[in-house]
């Protein structure tokens, strides 16, 4: 039923079923951002990061740090799923950058704006 009522509100066709898909990895993505905020005491988003850093889980890179929260946030925890994902929803290999753990705010919002298009 979900399914169609997204469907119905799509406003590309032929991304009916993905776009229910890409809205709740939109949603999980920005959770990941504020749970990363929270924990670590910055935002991920800021121009530069620090290489290793303590987010309440003895030292981790930043990417670490990422994939974490990602996960925390409803992600896939493996990167087959991951790669499964980004491939039914269609997603660029850039975009699939961020579900591999890439800890970049370019790259986060560059998934973000594919997440809100219809085109991969």
């Amino acid at each position: 039923m979900l399914a169609i009522i997204c469907g119905s509100l799509s406003p590309c066709d032929s991304w009916a079923e993905d776009d229910c898909g890409r809205k709740q990895l939109s949603d999980q993505v920005k959770d990941a951002q504020q749970r990363f905020e929270k924990d670590c005491g910055f935002t991920i988003m800021q121009g530069r990061l620090p290489g290793d850093v303590n987010c309440g889980h003895g030292p981790e890179t930043i990417g670490e740090a990422w994939d974490r929260a990602l996960v925390a946030a409803g992600v896939p925890e493996t990167f087959d799923e991951r790669e499964a994902l980004a491939k039914k929803l269609d997603l660029n290999s850039q975009a699939s950058l961020v579900l591999m753990g890439m800890a970049r705010a370019e790259g986060i919002d560059y998934l973000l704006r594919q997440l809100r298009t219809c085109e991969p």
